[in-house]
This record gives C-alpha cells, structure tokens and sequence, in this order.
C-alpha cells in the first residue's frame, strides 16, 4: 500500500535502527515529500541517525499502525535537527484501534487507590469511546494497573463533573513528562453518552 496522507500530527513515531543494537527512537513527524521522502526531528543529542542507517519504522496514525523499512538519506541541523528519511517502498497497516481519537486538552486527576491526595494532574490529550491517552509531569502508573480518573468534561453548554475507571495499557517517557494509554472500564449509560456528545462536539469544532 502506499504511504498514507497524513492530515494530523501522528501518535507515536518510533525508529528502530538495524544492527547489533537494534537501538530505538522517537521522532516527531515533520512531513512528506510526496513520493520522495519522509522528514522527521532527531532526537535531542542522538547521533544514531546518520545518512546511509538502516531503519524499522513503527508509526502510529488514527486507529492503524503503519510499519516499513526505509534509510535515513540526509541529516539537517538547520533551521532544526532535521532527518530526511527516503519514501518506503513498502508500507504495512495495522488496525489496533475500534474507534479513532480526537485531540482535546482537558485538565484530569488521576487516582490511585482510591487515595485521591495521592493523586496525579494530568492532561487528556486525545480520546476515543473506549480509551485515552494522558499526559503527566511523572506516574509510576504501570501497564495493567487499574486507575480513577476525575475530570470536569465540557459538553451541550455545560461542564459535567465525571469519574472514569480505566486501566493502564503503555506508558511511554518523551522528553517532559509521561504519556499513559488508557483503556475505560466499567462506565455507566449516562457517562457513556456524555462522552459520545464530547467527541462529536470535538470532532466537528462545536466543542463548547
């Protein structure tokens, strides 16, 4: 298939270069050179992408992981530390996800243990009818690990105080914090339709 028209910023791009090592990195996608190459940032003080590597690329987009081979072709430091990648020849799909997730920014607690002084601020940052991901300073929320999350959703006009049971499924570290995917447990009807309202609001910009 071919490489997919990419209208958003990706969820997770991850370069696995090939060697001894099998070293990996996350990378933030810049854009496409269509049928020429990709451009993605380096990762801060990494010389591992070098012109002539040989790399695995691993990229989340929507509900797919896309999955391809390709070489690193050039390397800027100018305006940014930019790495040019070539255009994969071949491109692998993968649907990992029932619903697609929309981008949102909502202020969240999260709770362990019921303890909520102990607790953890957090940002949603994307969401979809069955999971989220967060943003956290830091978390020692681990995968598999059952959690409270409390937050004040905006929809149809109002703000409406909501405690969501999800369980951990990846955390992963980036560079100012922690991002954890989610998984919603148990929820009633009612937490269920409000947030259904909220992502339409947020998927069709009439997000109160």
């Amino acid at each position: 298939m071919d490489f997919p028209a990419l209208t958003q910023a990706l969820d997770c791009l991850q370069l696995t270069v090939e060697g001894a090592d099998k070293r990996s990195v996350q990378t933030a996608y810049v854009g496409t050179v269509k049928g020429s190459a990709l451009i993605v940032t380096a990762p801060k003080d990494d010389e591992l992408l070098q012109p002539g590597v040989v790399v695995q690329a691993k990229m989340i987009f929507g509900r797919d992981v896309y999955t391809f081979g390709t070489r690193v072709t050039a390397r800027h430091a100018a305006p940014s530390d930019l790495v040019v990648l070539a255009h994969p020849e071949k491109v692998v799909k993968h649907r990992v996800r029932r619903h697609r997730r929309v981008e949102t920014r909502v202020a969240a607690r999260v709770i362990r243990n019921d303890a909520v002084a102990a607790g953890y601020d957090a940002t949603v940052v994307n969401v979809s009818i069955d999971g989220l991901q967060l943003s956290l300073r830091d978390t020692a929320l681990m995968p598999g690990e059952h959690f409270k999350l409390a937050l004040r959703l905006p929809t149809d006009g109002k703000t409406h105080a909501v405690l969501w049971n999800c369980v951990a499924r990846n955390v992963r570290r980036k560079k100012d914090g922690v991002l954890v995917g989610a998984e919603f447990g148990a929820r009633t009807d009612e937490a269920k339709v409000l947030l259904k309202d909220f992502i339409f609001e947020m998927a069709t910009g009439t997000a109160f």
